[in-house]
């Protein structure tokens, strides 16, 4: 872990447990986290786990295999989301793949605390080929900068010609002698950088981006995802959740002839299951995970992730309910009285759609 980096800040960080993981989960006020996020830059720490490293000269073979995604045409220096399944369909993670050229190998970015699972499905459909797998949690730390400013952030730091990358696309640099790769990716619909640093440079680069930007925890990071749908897998997921069911059909292309679960996707497209997620926010009252959602005495389905939204103004969330009853605008009440409302996403329009770079 190098979440020993946030020393500086001269306070002990909030954790919680994700996926067999951990993660910072709070560092200071969450309404300034939250804040900084959506107005300004946001400094998260996305080490400890992965990046896991492919290479060989049957990589490409072995990703295709797992991969819901054709990572054959992936360009040079390019990166691309896809998922990355169990044999019986289940989602196992989402992952950004990462064509690093330079070093003629993928890097796969992984969600925090799944890196060994998407290993283990990796190595188990490597039987024959010529590639390796290698986790590079313990030599290389990840660092994530999100924020209608945070390409300012990225110009101080590495030099304004990083400033304009295109968006999945990355670039290697140099920091004290020691190569970086900074990719533009982000979750929250803002500007966003991703840093993979090798450890021996990781203070000073770290050191860097927070002076310019403000430390935040997952908390803050899950909420500005949600309000803009990106998937959060250890919120949504549960033991009856499909691909399907839980809306990632976007990522998986049926195209392909093979990779691990696609019997079991298709499976599901042709006996889908009863209930898929809507978004929502609450109107009147507070609601909980769990909480069972009702149009007069008729059951509809059930919550699922809730947040507060500072952004919205209140409650968000995601619900399970019955395909039928999936619409945005349609307002559902729990039995303490609760109301909520269905909503078309994005729930909170990210400031960065509205900001033009200013280099």
């Amino acid at each position: 872990m190098s979440w020993v980096l946030i020393d500086h800040l001269g306070r002990e960080p909030e954790f919680a447990p994700v996926s067999g993981g951990r993660v910072v989960w709070q560092v200071g006020a969450y309404e300034d986290e939250y804040r900084a996020l959506r107005s300004g830059a946001a400094l998260v720490d996305l080490s400890g786990s992965g990046p896991l490293r492919v290479r060989g000269p049957g990589a490409v073979d072995l990703l295709n295999r797992v991969l819901t995604r054709d990572v054959e045409f992936l360009a040079p220096e390019q990166a691309q989301t896809a998922l990355v399944l169990d044999p019986d369909g289940t989602p196992a993670d989402i992952v950004v793949t990462l064509c690093v050229a330079a070093l003629d190998e993928y890097w796969l970015h992984c969600g925090p605390g799944r890196d060994e699972r998407v290993a283990a499905l990796l190595s188990a459909a490597g039987d024959g080929a010529e590639a390796t797998v290698e986790n590079l949690r313990d030599s290389m730390a990840v660092f994530a900068v999100e924020g209608p400013t945070a390409y300012r952030v990225i110009g101080e730091t590495l030099g304004e010609d990083y400033v304009s990358l295109a968006y999945e696309s990355l670039l290697p640099a140099e920091v004290n002698g020691e190569e970086v790769l900074l990719a533009r990716i982000g979750v929250t619909g803002e500007y966003g950088y991703t840093v993979f640093v090798p450890h021996a440079v990781a203070v000073p680069v770290w050191q860097a981006l927070a002076d310019r930007a403000t430390v935040i925890g997952y908390r803050a990071l899950e909420t500005a995802m949600l309000e803009v749908r990106q998937p959060v897998l250890h919120r949504e997921l549960d033991e009856q959740s499909t691909v399907v069911s839980a809306g990632l059909n976007w990522l998986v292309d049926l195209g392909k002839p093979e990779f691990t679960g696609r019997d079991a996707v298709l499976q599901q497209c042709a006996d889908p299951a009863s209930t898929r997620l809507i978004g929502f926010g609450v109107r009147d009252g507070r609601v909980e995970a769990g909480d069972e959602l009702f149009i007069g005495t008729e059951r509809v389905g059930a919550v699922g992730h809730i947040v507060d939204s500072p952004g919205f103004g209140g409650q968000l969330g995601l619900a399970a309910v019955q395909r039928h009853w999936q619409a945005s605008g349609l307002e559902f009440s729990t039995a303490a009285g609760a109301r909520i409302r269905t909503l078309a996403a994005p729930y909170v329009i990210p400031t960065s759609w509205n900001t033009p770079m200013e280099v």
